[in-house]
């Protein structure tokens, strides 16, 4: 398995990887069958070969990484996706400042990953596309 820890430091400028399109629901309800694809995420986020958050890719494409909720209850303002010092992954809300924390999981077709509030509520979702977007000059 990768080591999903960064290389590099902040503020350091790499060479760039591939953008993807990741698209995160709620799992499937334990014996209930599937639950509703009516709320989630949209991402834009960089990922290495392994299906990791790629930090050296996402400082050349960083103004391109941010989240956009969907579904009741979710908001509609676009959150930015920042890799913070203190090596973690976040997405913040610009007009309330409100942080939302990123496990650090491989993001795969199928595959769950966390997102901690900044009030302590965990949600757990599906990832249920991926899609690795063309990336060109201009993005950098």
């Amino acid at each position: 398995m990768a080591d999903p820890s960064p290389s590099a430091p902040c503020g350091t400028k790499t060479t760039s990887g591939p953008l993807a399109r990741i698209r995160l629901e709620p799992p499937p309800f334990p014996n209930a069958g599937p639950a509703p694809a009516d709320c989630g995420y949209e991402l834009i986020a960089p990922l290495d070969p392994d299906g990791y958050l790629d930090t050296e890719s996402w400082l050349d494409h960083r103004a391109a990484c941010h989240a956009r909720p969907f579904g009741s209850g979710m908001g509609s303002e676009q959150d930015r996706l920042i890799y913070t010092c203190k090596r973690r992954w976040i997405l913040l809300t610009a007009s309330d400042g409100r942080v939302r924390h990123i496990a650090t999981h491989r993001f795969v077709e199928g595959g769950s990953i966390v997102v901690a509030e900044s009030d302590g509520t965990t949600r757990s979702f599906r990832v249920a596309r991926l899609q690795p977007l063309m990336t060109s000059a201009s993005d950098t």
